[in-house]
């Protein structure tokens, strides 16, 4: 390799250094209390979420005979691994949200004004964290910047 493709490939990776790092310390870290949706959090059993939401619309069974997902109408799902929620889906406007507030159909700018702009994830999504990145959640707007779905995992 001579010494003008050397030259490239440094500027190349020092070049892809600062844009992960800019992106990484571009995400707003939230609360951890933030981290659920609808009373429900990262870690609960099946038992505690069908107490507060009642049985589910569906229960599925993965192939390992363990629950998988449930699902709450056909916008709140919960996914299950070892017998806990590990992620959550809210895709409409049900009422169903955050502990601030953060819910689908309102203006993204809600959440900018109280956590700041997260970083930008791909189709319009903003990600945000807690906990050193073990626990995340995407906001995902509409043309209108309304709030469309919102995806917390941990």
């Amino acid at each position: 390799m001579n010494m003008k493709s050397l030259s490239k490939l440094f500027q190349m990776t020092l070049f892809l250094l600062v844009v992960s790092i800019s992106a990484h310390c571009s995400a707003a870290s939230l609360p951890e209390t933030e981290f659920m949706l609808g009373d429900i959090h990262i870690g609960a059993d099946e038992e505690y979420v069908v107490g507060i939401y009642g049985p589910p619309t569906q229960r599925v069974i993965g192939s390992q005979g363990q629950l998988a997902y449930l699902m709450y109408g056909d916008a709140f799902r919960l996914d299950f691994y070892d017998g806990v929620v590990y992620s959550m889906v809210v895709s409409q406007a049900n009422g169903i949200g955050t502990p601030s507030g953060i819910r689908v159909g309102i203006p993204m700018s809600s959440v900018f004004d109280k956590f700041g702009y997260g970083a930008i994830v791909s189709n319009g999504a903003r990600t945000f964290y807690a906990n050193n990145g073990k626990k995340r959640m995407w906001i995902t707007t509409d043309n209108r910047a309304r709030i469309r779905e919102i995806k917390v995992q941990g």
